[in-house]
């Protein structure tokens, strides 16, 4: 008797701050996202000396540039989740969510020999194709229909990293050893950033969401037949996005 009379005493103590009933919520909004990219490009060469890399110069075999790139593309997301409201204005949401971007990074470079008549030009493309995941939102109640919210998250993301390498004699066709090539590959990252959202009717919220994501490195390597170049690059991805959500209450 003494154990129910307890157990009944500690749901009511954990219930007692909840002003508003539990309910699920589904979401569907459109943004922008800013998809950056550090490489750290390795070469080397069997060769030396030579000039490599993006404009700069370099006269060892063994050469490592870095660059940073960045460009704007549209950002789709849908998600679903559950959220609590307290009495004390404190408001916590949990959810899973997937997103679609169209944000593709591009560089070209080229590689030189001062001691032969060959050059080799490079173009290399990456392209953030899907990322899904999981966040909470811990929140504040600023008014009855106003919520402000931080971002805490965990996603992965479908990269397509793509790149072409064509070697000329000067003044001529490509020749042999040009190559094409591309690589599929999921990354992991974790997610921070800020939201609010505005009720417009009982079952109706407004939202906007400004997210950073920081992915994991990955490690890609290009070996060019006719220079005998082999490329290592390490891109360390990263993105930006701002959302305007759509979200719809169950409770």
């Amino acid at each position: 008797m003494r154990k129910q009379a307890l157990f009944v005493g500690v749901m009511a103590l954990s219930t007692a701050g909840l002003a508003s009933a539990n309910g699920f919520y589904v979401g569907g909004g459109i943004g922008g996202l800013d998809l950056n990219q550090k490489t750290t490009q390795t070469q080397t060469i069997a060769q030396p000396p030579v000039a490599q890399g993006y404009g700069v110069e370099v006269l060892a075999p063994n050469t490592t540039t870095t660059q940073n790139g960045g460009k704007l593309g549209v950002n789709g997301t849908v998600m679903a989740g559950y959220s609590w409201s307290f009495s004390n204005r404190m408001y916590l949401g949990l959810e899973s969510f997937y997103n679609y971007s169209s944000a593709k990074v591009s560089a070209n470079g080229t590689s030189s020999s001062r001691n032969t008549d060959a050059v080799e030009e490079t173009t290399s493309d990456l392209r953030l194709n899907y990322v899904y995941g999981a966040r909470v939102l811990p929140g504040y109640q600023v008014t009855p229909d106003a919520v402000v919210y931080g971002i805490l998250g965990v996603a992965r993301g479908n990269f397509r990293a793509s790149g072409t390498a064509n070697a000329y004699l000067y003044g001529s066709e490509p020749v042999d050893g040009s190559a094409t090539g591309s690589q599929n590959f999921n990354l992991n990252a974790y997610q921070l950033g800020f939201g609010a959202m505005i009720d417009m009717s009982e079952h109706v919220a407004l939202r906007g969401d400004v997210i950073y994501s920081g992915y994991q490195s990955k490690t890609l390597e290009a070996t060019n037949t006719a220079t005998q170049a082999t490329t290592t690059y390490e891109i360390v991805p990263s993105t930006v996005e701002a959302n305007i959500v759509m979200v719809y209450k169950f409770g």
